[in-house]
């Protein structure tokens, strides 16, 4: 347009005609230097959306295919769907996140359940909870003799059992524990109107007197009955307490005995 200026201010010396003449020539120049610009081609690399595929639609994404390339990736309408390099040459691609090998890292405890519960001592659970894993040890035992009257008996083994009922024997628990599901069992069915008790005691640091714990049960004679438990009882003893089976008679009993419970660490 400069150029146009030029050429149009130098010609003031010109007739009218002339100036006439030139005016007309600049306005068709301009002209078609408009529609030149207006109508020239896309400038390379630059691209049409419609060169690319069928156009851009909502959720598509963009990227470099190759050197001056673009592609279109098409949205994923699967929820919870992440970008990867797991497409074709590395190219972005909807996927899942791996656990194989798309993840780094160790996930928080505060992701599972808020971390409720969890510590050095708790593992998780299928069902969504950190527990403390649960240890079952059996303790079990009977007399070696038939007993005739009310006795104290170790827990462990084949155990001669004592009628002094002051008496200290009994078992030293290593750990915290719970102990539950008593089982007693009579060689000989008590008598109508008799029963045979057994009952789990416990000592404080081994030193205190025996006391009994809620973990009980009675065979009550009917004749024909032998066997007792106590499945819902459950009582904490720790460690460094001792424990002792409290074997009571009332009425007529008679011959061998055994126990069993359990004592799980907590």
């Amino acid at each position: 347009m400069v150029k146009i200026f030029y050429i149009y201010s130098m010609s003031k010396s010109k007739t009218y005609v002339e100036k006439r003449i030139f005016l007309l020539l600049s306005i068709i120049l301009a002209f078609f230097i408009i529609i030149k610009v207006v109508y020239a081609e896309t400038p390379n690399p630059g691209h049409s959306f419609n060169q690319i595929g069928t156009g851009l639609l909502q959720g598509d994404l963009l990227f470099g295919s190759d050197t001056d390339k673009v592609a279109r990736l098409s949205k994923d309408t699967n929820s919870t769907r992440y970008l990867s390099n797991t497409g074709e040459n590395n190219n972005p691609a909807w996927a899942q996140v791996s656990l194989e090998d798309g993840v780094s890292g160790n996930l928080s405890t505060n992701n599972l359940n808020s971390g409720s519960n969890a510590d050095s001592s708790t593992f998780w659970r299928g069902d969504g909870k950190w527990e403390k894993p649960t240890y079952k040890t059996l303790v079990g035992g009977g007399s070696s003799t038939s007993l005739t009257a009310s006795a104290i008996c170790n827990p462990f083994g084949h155990s001669v059992c004592n009628t002094n009922l002051t008496t200290m024997i009994g078992f030293a628990v290593p750990y915290d524990a719970s102990i539950s599901n008593l089982y007693g069992v009579t060689q000989g069915a008590p008598a109508s109107g008799s029963s045979c008790k057994f009952t789990v005691r416990r000592s404080a640091s081994c030193t205190d007197s025996y006391q009994d714990t809620p973990l009980s049960c009675i065979v009550v004679g009917d004749g024909t009955k032998k066997t007792c438990s106590d499945t819902l009882s459950r009582y904490e003893v720790n460690a460094g307490d001792c424990l002792q089976i409290y074997y009571e008679e009332k009425g007529t009993c008679s011959g061998l005995i055994n126990w069993g419970f359990e004592i799980d660490l907590r």
